[in-house]
C-alpha cells in the first residue's frame, strides 16, 4: 500500500472532496465563504513567499492552511456550479415583492388529472417598480385545459411559492428532490393568471423529449383504442409505455399497499427485460447465420478463420442493436429520466 505521503495529489484531493460533500449537505453563505477563501489564499501566498524567502522547507502550518484552502476550494466549486445551473432564484430567491414574472417553457407539458407540470425558466421579475432580471427553475402546475407546447414564453402574474419541506418526520422530502434539481420555488396558476407572449426556439435536448413524448402520446392513443377496458387500460399504458394518468386512485392505492406501485414506472427492470429479450434475439439470428454460413463452406481453413471473425463481429452488431432497440424504447416511452 501506497502512503499518502508519496502522494501528494490524493493529499489534496481528500480535502477537497470534502469540502463539495459539506458544501453540498451544510452550506456556507456566500458571504463568509468568499471571505474565507480571500483570507486563506492571502495567507497562503504570504507564506509561500516567506518560505522562499526564508529558503524553510514546508512544515505542518504550511500543510494545514494548504488543506484548508483546498477544502474552502470545493466549497466554492459547489456554490459556483449552483449559481450556474439554478441561477439567482436557487441561490439568493426572491429578495422583493413579485407582481409578475416572465418564464420560459423548458420541456413538455405533463399532464395530471387536475394540472399540467411544467418547469420553466425564469427571464425577468417585476416588482413594485419596474422590470429586472433574474433567472432561475420555478416549477408551474397549468390549468388543465391549459395548451402550451416547449419554447413558449408566458407571462404568469403573481409571486412564486418557496417549496416546503414535509411536516412529519422520516417521509419523502419533495423539496429536497426539487432543491437536487436546482428547482426551490412552484406556481400554482389559473387561467387568467396567464398570457402567452411568444413562442422561442427551444433547445435542441428539449425538442427531442418533445418529439418523444409526442411519440408516447401517439401510442398511448392507439393503445386505448386496442383495449377498452378502462382498469386494464390503465395497467397497461403504465407497464408499456409508463403513463400513469389513466391509473385511477383505486387501483393505484391497491398497488401501493402491495409494494409494487414501482412496478408501473417506466425503470431499470423494463429496461434490462427489453436489452434481454432483444440481446437473446439478436444473438439467436446470428447463431443461425454461423450455422448455416458452416455448412456451406465445410471446413476449409481460410473459411474457418473468417467464420470466427464473422462470429466476432456478429457478437458486437448484436450487443450493438439491443442499445439501439433500448434508446428506441426509452424513445418511445417519452425519455423519462427513470428509464
Amino acid at each position: 500500500m501506497v502512503p499518502l505521503s508519496n502522494a501528494p495529489c490524493v493529499r489534496l484531493l481528500l480535502p477537497f472532496v470534502g469540502g463539495i460533500v459539506a458544501s453540498t449537505y451544510y452550506p456556507l453563505p456566500r458571504r463568509w465563504l468568499t471571505v474565507l477563501l480571500v483570507g486563506v489564499l492571502g495567507c497562503y501566498v504570504c507564506l509561500l513567499m516567506l518560505f522562499s524567502w526564508r529558503r524553510w522547507r514546508p512544515n505542518a502550518g504550511l500543510w494545514s492552511i494548504t488543506l484548508l484552502l483546498m477544502g474552502l476550494l470545493g466549497m466554492a466549486c459547489v456554490q459556483g456550479h449552483q449559481a450556474w445551473r439554478g441561477g439567482d432564484l436557487y441561490t439568493t430567491g426572491l429578495q422583493e415583492d413579485v407582481q409578475a414574472y416572465t418564464v420560459v417553457l423548458q420541456a413538455t407539458v405533463v399532464s395530471t388529472p387536475k394540472w399540467q407540470r411544467v418547469v420553466g425558466e425564469v427571464q425577468e421579475v417585476r416588482g413594485k417598480k419596474h422590470w429586472c432580471r433574474l433567472r432561475g427553475k420555478v416549477l408551474l402546475y397549468l390549468p388543465p385545459d391549459a395548451c402550451y407546447h416547449p419554447g413558449a414564453k408566458l407571462l404568469v402574474m403573481g409571486a412564486p411559492q418557496r417549496v416546503k419541506g414535509p411536516q412529519n418526520p422520516h417521509v419523502f422530502n419533495y423539496a429536497a428532490l426539487l432543491q437536487r434539481r436546482y428547482i426551490r420555488y412552484h406556481h400554482f396558476l389559473r387561467v387568467g393568471e396567464i398570457k402567452q407572449l411568444e413562442q422561442v426556439p427551444p433547445a435542441a435536448w428539449h425538442r427531442l423529449v418533445a418529439a418523444a413524448q409526442r411519440t408516447q402520446q401517439h401510442l398511448s392513443q392507439r393503445l386505448r383504442a386496442l383495449v377498452q377496458q378502462p382498469a386494464a387500460q390503465g395497467v397497461v399504458l403504465a407497464l408499456i409505455l409508463g403513463e400513469r394518468v389513466a391509473l385511477g386512485e383505486t387501483t393505484q392505492d391497491q398497488y401501493r399497499g402491495a409494494g409494487v406501485l414501482h412496478v408501473l414506472a417506466v425503470s431499470g427492470l423494463h429496461v434490462g427485460l427489453v436489452f434481454a429479450v432483444m440481446h437473446f434475439c439478436f444473438r439467436l439470428i446470428a447463431m443461425l447465420y454461423l450455422y448455416c454460413f458452416g455448412a456451406l463452406i465445410g471446413r476449409s481453413t481460410r473459411f474457418y478463420r473468417l467464420g470466427c471473425w464473422a462470429d466476432s463481429a456478429l457478437r458486437w452488431l448484436g450487443t450493438l442493436l439491443a442499445v439501439i432497440s433500448l434508446w428506441s424504447y426509452a424513445f418511445v416511452t417519452g425519455l423519462s429520466p427513470s428509464a
